[in-house]
């Protein structure tokens, strides 16, 4: 497999792009601002209507870039060698907005 088709993207000197740590929350931000706009354009059919997409913007997208970009600048800024990503932090973030958004709608419609 050529070194164009692998999977994380490399500069010509073989490290990392400077923002791949921030991969997974900015792929987390996308599919809750696609959510959000869904739920925007026909909010009023679907449960939650319009206070599910404004709980999606700000708890998914904002929520998740806050949390990446804390610890990518923290440790920019601090020269810490240690760049991996927090998995666990982005994990539990997740399920609990995941956990928000599906207890909120059937607790307001009765949802069995």
């Amino acid at each position: 497999m050529s070194s164009c088709m692998s999977r994380t993207p490399t500069r010509d000197n073989g490290r990392s792009p400077p923002l791949g740590p921030l991969l997974p929350a900015v792929l987390a931000s996308r599919l809750y601002s696609i959510t959000a706009l869904v739920w925007v354009a026909i909010g009023d059919v679907l449960p939650g209507g319009r206070w599910l997409a404004v709980h999606l913007f700000t708890l998914g997208v904002v929520s998740n870039m806050v949390i990446a970009m804390t610890h990518y600048f923290a440790q920019t800024l601090l020269h810490a060698p240690d760049r991996t990503v927090r998995l666990e932090r982005f994990t539990l973030l997740n399920v609990g907005v995941a956990l928000l958004v599906v207890g909120r709608p059937c607790s307001v419609s009765s949802c069995s």
